[in-house]
């Protein structure tokens, strides 16, 4: 009996970790989409490309701190983002798979060499993060400008003006926005436990 009891505990932690990871996708995605279209709203040279991109900033921290198995929620969000703005389904794919790399990049890289969580908290962890967003961010502008000029959307001359838009709206959102976010979490902002970690937590037996 105490066996079993002990099964249906973990049966209830393990699906509500599932369920808490799957909420914390969604809640991703949407910040995701909220961000993009902010900053979509601001493009000039190209209905895709603007001055400064939030969500670069936004998926980096959200990768660093909370982890790169996040990277769904980037993707899914960044797909939305695009494909309700202009191009094809096939440009928007393309693009979300561009945002998704950068950020992947950008945490593997940051991580490894730059103090991943503890990036900003020497000079030289700074430096390190600046040039890594510098060249995770242009995965991002070379494939999406890529995709857009192979479909149609935009004309090869206009490439490189595009591209380098494309590349400085994304290194200005991860240079403004991740240092913000991160910094705030080491203040205590959204540093709680993940939910699926509480809840198990909560739900795992007791030695008594």
């Amino acid at each position: 009996m105490k066996g079993l009891s002990i099964d249906l505990l973990r049966h209830r932690a393990l699906s509500g970790g599932i369920l808490a990871h799957v909420a914390e996708l969604v809640s991703v995605a949407l910040i995701y989409f909220v961000c993009a279209k902010a900053g979509l709203a601001l493009a000039s040279i190209n209905p895709s490309a603007t001055p400064i991109w939030p969500p670069t900033g936004f998926a980096l921290a959200v990768l660093i701190l909370r982890g790169a198995g996040l990277w769904p929620a980037v993707f899914w969000g960044a797909l939305v983002a695009n494909a309700t703005t202009a191009g094809s389904l096939y440009t928007s794919c393309a693009i979300a798979t561009g945002n998704t790399l950068e950020a992947v990049v950008g945490c593997q890289l940051v991580n490894a060499f730059a103090g991943g969580r503890s990036t900003f908290s020497t000079p030289a962890n700074v430096a390190k993060f600046a040039l890594i967003s510098m060249t995770s961010t242009t995965l991002s502008a070379s494939i999406g400008v890529g995709s857009l000029a192979l479909g149609g959307y935009a004309e090869w001359p206009n490439f490189l003006p595009i591209w380098t838009t494309w590349w400085l709206g994304d290194l200005a959102g991860a240079l403004v926005v991740t240092p913000i976010l991160i910094l705030w979490y080491h203040g205590g902002g959204f540093r709680s436990m993940k939910a699926s970690e509480l809840y198990r937590a909560k739900a795992a037996p007791r030695a008594h």
